[in-house]
């Protein structure tokens, strides 16, 4: 085939060379190089470059131009499809068939090109067939099906991949070109085609895997990829999200496609062919006989029976089918997996993955009434291999590499027994208890250390890599077993009795040993820390976790359930009322438990209730830990072992501490009632347990910041709890701690934990008591801070600067203030802000002023004023609210005088979060004070205020204000920051759509300067800042279509013109054409004349470069208002969101034509 080539084409085929030789040369300038790219820019829009990409195509040795020109036929075919002759068009698909077949019979094609060339000729069929109805493509695809069939190796390979590339356009999917037209018709023409050929495909694919599994090991080249591809239509097929059984509305159809669920649910009309016990066989079969050899059709074969085992009752709705078509599979299910133990990791996680979904779409229920000698074996193999992938699991974690193999495997056969447990049928099934409890047992052994255990010490180094906790890491495994722990708590919480029970004495005998009066007195010598003692710390840490799971329920965020779990419940009120029930405990507790510690057993009788027993065993190992931190043997603790301790204290207060019978929907066992009950002597002796142990970790553990998070965290929680912190209130070391504030040992605690002990002092004090009382017990909590705040003012703060002991003890006073606030509630605002609003008067006013290069102080003090706004606004009475309102402005205002210019574009391009902390905070704070707007608390709660700043102030005027103090601070530099560039443009959208009219009451200058911070948003970064972008204009620009007076008129106008601009250039993201369209129309309603007028100059542009460009441009923009009134109403932006769907493709491509 030979072609002539103008003088302009040969320049063209030269630059493409040098352009292509430089991208492929390593360390060429990156002038040059932004040079070439540009050059593949401008070829890949050149008008009508059929010709000349065909001879780039015959004459090309150059991959890169090759693919280049590929690239640029799609293009081009895209762009000129409407324009072009339909038989030109076949021609060319034709040809395109015919290249790709000759270049791989002589293998003169790469990969990367075979796929892209059999891409776009799916992209042409898929065209042809919304034109046409789809005659063509039904007379392309009987061809496709001759070369799979019948043609020679290559020409399979080239018609299979042709399926494949078929089905991936049609299947309106990622991976589905954009060819140009609006998602309704690429959603009809997904209809049309599985209607008409997706089922004939399935059929042939079916056909093609049986011939190919029949073939001998082992397979060509070409065999291989035949297989593949084959494997990957199936995969496909499964995977299909069916339409054609619904009628579903266009604005929800866009929301059915990217449906992330992937069940398989073909039409019934699918049944016969799908429902053939030959097919489970025939993918059984192949999973077969092509593992080990092939894992990478092994992973298409396990997504095909991934879909298959989703077949649920809506589609297989009578029981024989049902039970014939799970018993299939549950056959072939096991005859692969009949041996466990010689799994590999990937062998393992696929069949895992199959089974858990078998289970999840098929009840229990129907699996139990398969035959039983195929029920028990089904359910015996789960267990046997749900505990060899325990094993294997920690096997693989001791390891310390970066495979997680088996334990996503162990996670997921878990999953599949919680939906077996969780099954109704299956509550009372003693034949699940045999299957359940080894699986405890040996997940209860693999996390114990030798002899009992088969743990694996990992090292030191490792060791300390590790960032997440064990209880974060391992969660989801955890609440899996605890609900078998719950379950089954007839055996299981026994068995965690026993393993605490064993290990306690030796622990306490360790840690209280000789010379230790009750854990209180002077000990003479440290015993050192063996690999025995640093097993048994990790054994107790592991039995803390899965006992603090089994008995407490879990949320999705890891919290706790404020409840006594059901299962836990019924098991003790089980025991009640046999006939040697457990006997009642006698009070008081506490010389019971630590005496019978001191003598080096359990502080509960062995006849007790097993679940107060048990309780009772974690809270002895606290106090053993607490007695060797009393003892000063704390350097020979593991910090984990007493964090969890601290997790399991805090779940246990909310769960079982302080039970009241009201609250819940079930009878309490009286041993509950008697131990932990509402207003019960153990109630209180347990409080007074907690607050020990806190008071004691907070002496010791000073360094260790996670630690101590736990302890003030469970103090916390027990203080929201107002009959809890009535308790505490009146226990003497309560206030005994408080007065530690002046304490050189307080102040040595990490920033955090000071503001949480705050907190907590603060919360503690003020629930539940009369007005008086508050008072004066917050009197007692923040009398000392206030005396310092109040010497500090009369000091010379200039000299603290270089006073490091002034400087600290300043920061702590700080740190003792925000803690004071973040503790403020309803009843307290009020008079948390009397008390602490001088010392942010002085803290605003003289020395954020004085020291503003400290940054630390800096920080102290804007976080400090944060906590303030975020803890008390919502609260707080009109009259303090808008005293908040104007401090908060004026410690912007004083920050933006102190650091205007201090930011730099070196700082600006550091990734250090830290670096930007300051502004951070100020943009929250503003946000902090929008709060106010939809979620007012206070005691006169009022519904806006008059926009008169002499009068009154709204929040969203404040947050605007403070935006605009700050913009001199918002460099585009310092914009550079991601995270910052992101939280300073939603608080600019979050203003506009709480209150527009804030904008309108702005001077003309700071209304230019809003202006063209938008602008930037829009043009300079990244999809998601246009995103808040295109969202505040289209508010503004409904403010000015609802109020055509508003002074906002003349600022918003301008935006017609940039998102006109915006509109036809290629640097929207697909993500934001709707709200691209919205906000159009909503400038269009506002200034209809003066996009009318910007339209046309644009037309008269294009048509005087190209007169058919202009002419198809405006008839776009003549289609765009097609049945659309400029009314900014929910109805017309519907209509419009069509129409610009289709103007902004053929807008665009006009655009993109040189």
């Amino acid at each position: 085939m030979s072609f002539s080539l103008t003088p302009k084409q040969l320049s063209t085929v030269s630059e493409l060379q040098d352009a292509s030789r430089i991208l492929q040369t390593p360390g060429m300038p990156r002038v040059q190089v932004q040079q070439a790219e540009e050059i593949f820019k401008s070829f890949r829009r050149l008008e009508k470059p059929y010709a000349f990409c065909k001879y780039l195509l015959e004459s090309g040795q150059d991959h890169m131009i090759v693919f280049q020109a590929v690239s640029t036929l799609k293009d081009a075919i895209i762009r000129e499809w409407s324009v072009m002759p339909p038989q030109e068009l076949t021609q060319l698909r034709t040809y395109l068939l015919q290249y790709v077949i000759r270049k791989m019979q002589h293998e003169a094609i790469i990969f990367a090109v075979r796929e892209k060339l059999i891409q776009l000729i799916a992209l042409m069929v898929k065209r042809e067939a919304i034109d046409d109805n789809g005659e063509k493509k039904t007379v392309f695809l009987k061809h496709v099906y001759k070369l799979v069939s019948n043609g020679e190796p290559h020409e399979k390979v080239v018609g299979s991949s042709l399926i494949c590339a078929i089905l991936q356009e049609f299947a309106v999917m990622t991976k589905s070109s954009d060819i140009g037209l609006p998602f309704a018709t690429h959603f009809s023409a997904k209809k049309d085609f599985e209607q008409q050929d997706l089922l004939e495909m399935f059929r042939f694919t079916l056909k093609m895997l049986t011939e190919l599994e029949r073939m001998p090991h082992p397979y060509s080249e070409h065999q291989e990829s035949l297989y593949d591809s084959c494997l990957q239509s199936a995969e496909s097929i499964l995977t299909w999200t069916f339409v054609s059984n619904f009628n579903l509305p266009r604005k929800v159809q866009s929301a059915y496609e990217t449906d992330s669920t992937f069940t398989f649910r073909p039409p019934t009309s699918w049944k016969d062919s799908v429902l053939k016990p030959d097919i489970l066989q025939l993918f059984f079969s192949i999973y077969y006989r092509l593992h080990p050899r092939y894992p990478g059709l092994i992973h298409r074969v396990s997504a095909c029976l991934l879909q298959l085992a989703t077949l649920n009752r809506f589609f297989v709705t009578d029981e024989p089918a049902s039970l014939e078509f799970v018993r299939c599979f549950v056959q072939g299910w096991l005859y692969l997996s009949s041996n466990p133990m010689a799994m590999t990791s990937t062998e393992a996680r696929s069949l895992a993955s199959i089974i858990t979904r078998l289970s999840l779409f098929f009840s229990s229920a129907l699996l139990s009434r398969l035959k039983e000698e195929i029920y028990v074996v089904l359910f015996e193999r789960m267990s046997s291999m749900t505990q060899v992938m325990i094993l294997k699991a920690c096997e693989e974690d001791a390891s310390g590499g970066d495979d997680t193999k088996y334990m996503d495997t162990m996670e997921t056969l878990l999953g599949a027994w919680l939906t077996v447990l969780l099954e109704p049928s299956m509550q009372q099934s003693n034949f699940l208890e045999c299957l359940c409890t080894p699986i405890f047992e040996k997940y209860l052994i693999c996390h114990l250390g030798p002899p009992q255990g088969k743990r694996l010490m990992r090292d030191e180094e490792e060791l300390g890599t590790i960032e997440d906790p064990d209880r974060e890491k391992y969660r989801s495994q955890l609440c899996h077993i605890a609900l078998m722990g719950r379950r089954f708590a007839s055996h299981c919480i026994p068995l965690l009795v026993a393993c605490f029970e064993e290990r306690l004495p030796a622990l306490q005998s360790f840690l209280c040993g000789p010379g230790i009066d009750e854990g209180l007195g002077m000990e003479t010598t440290i015993p050192p820390v063996t690999t025995q003692m640093t097993s048994m710390f990790e054994d107790l840490h592991w039995l803390l976790l899965i006992a603090g799971h089994v008995l407490c329920n879990s949320t999705d965020d890891g919290s706790v359930e404020a409840v006594v779990p059901a299962d836990i419940n019924d098991y003790s009120m089980a025991l009640s009322k046999q006939e040697n029930a457990p006997p009642i405990f006698p009070v008081p507790f506490a010389e019971k438990f630590r005496g019978s510690l001191v003598a080096g057993s359990p502080g509960v009788s062995a006849t007790s209730d097993p679940v107060v027993r048990l309780i009772f065993d974690c809270l002895a190992l606290s106090e053993i830990l607490r007695n060797a931190e009393l003892a000063g043997r704390s350097c020979v603790l593991s910090p984990e072992l007493v964090s969890t301790s601290y997790w399991f204290l805090d779940r246990f207060g909310k769960a079982y501490l302080a039970l009241n019978e009201a609250t819940h929907t079930m009878d309490l066992p009286l041993t509950f009632s008697t131990a932990f009950g509402l207003d019960s002597p153990g109630a209180k002796w347990a409080l007074e347990f907690l607050f020990q142990n806190a008071c004691s970790s907070l002496n010791v553990w000073v360094a260790e910041k996670d630690l101590l998070s736990l302890v003030t965290g469970m103090l916390i929680s027990l203080a929201r709890d107002r009959r809890k912190s009535m308790v505490m209130s009146e226990m003497p070391e309560f206030w005994t701690l408080v007065q530690l504030q002046v304490s050189p040992q307080f102040r040595q605690l990490p920033s955090e934990t000071v503001r949480a002990l705050m907190t907590y002092f603060v919360l503690t004090s003020t629930n539940g008591g009369l007005e008086e009382t508050v008072e004066v017990n917050l009197k007692k909590v923040f009398g000392y801070m206030i005396q310092q705040f109040e010497i500090l003012s009369n000091e010379n703060l200039s000299a603290m600067a270089n006073n490091e002991v002034a400087r600290a003890h300043l920061l702590y006073i700080i740190d003792l203030f925000a803690g004071v606030v973040s503790g403020g509630a309803l009843h307290t605002a009020d008079i948390l802000y009397r008390q602490v609003v001088p010392a942010l008067r002085l803290c605003v006013e003289r020395v954020l002023v004085t020291l503003n290069n400290d940054q630390q102080v800096v920080d102290g003090i804007l976080s400090l004023m944060n906590c303030s706004v975020s803890s008390l606004i919502s609260y707080l009475n009109k009259n303090l609210a808008e005293d908040m309102y104007r401090l908060s402005l004026s410690t912007i205002a004083t920050y933006a005088r102190c650091n205007v210019g201090k930011r730099t574009r070196q700082s600006a391009g550091e990734e250090d979060e830290g670096a930007f902390n300051d502004v951070a905070v100020l943009i929250e704070l503003l946000n902090s004070l929008l709060s106010r707007e939809y979620i007012d608390l206070s005691p006169d709660p009022y519904t806006g205020f008059i926009p008169d700043p002499q009068q009154n102030l709204t929040a969203a005027q404040v947050a605007l204000e403070g935006m605009n103090i700050l913009m001199p601070l918002m460099t585009h530099d310092l914009l550079r920051c991601p995270w910052l560039c992101k939280a300073f443009y939603q608080l600019l959208t979050f203003i506009s759509v709480i209150s527009a009219e804030t904008f309108a009451n702005l001077t003309p200058d700071k209304q230019g300067m809003f202006y063209n911070v938008v602008v930037t948003g829009l043009t300079a970064f990244d999809a998601e800042i246009m995103k808040s972008c295109l969202e505040t204009t289209t508010v503004l620009a409904g403010y000015v279509y609802e109020k055509p007076d508003s002074s906002l008129k003349g600022m918003v106008s301008g935006f017609v013109k940039v998102i006109l601009e915006l509109t036809m250039s290629e640097s929207v993201r697909s993500e934001n054409t709707v709200h691209l369209g919205t906000c159009l129309f909503a400038l269009i309603c506002a200034y209809l004349d003066e996009f009318r007028e910007k339209a046309k100059i644009l037309v008269e542009k294009v048509r005087g470069e190209d007169a058919e460009r202009g002419e198809r441009l405006e008839r776009s923009f003549v289609k765009l208002f097609d049945g659309v009134e400029p009314r900014y109403e929910h109805p017309e932006r519907i209509k419009f969101a069509a129409n610009f769907e289709r103007f902004l493709i053929e807008a665009q491509s006009v655009f993109l034509i040189m």
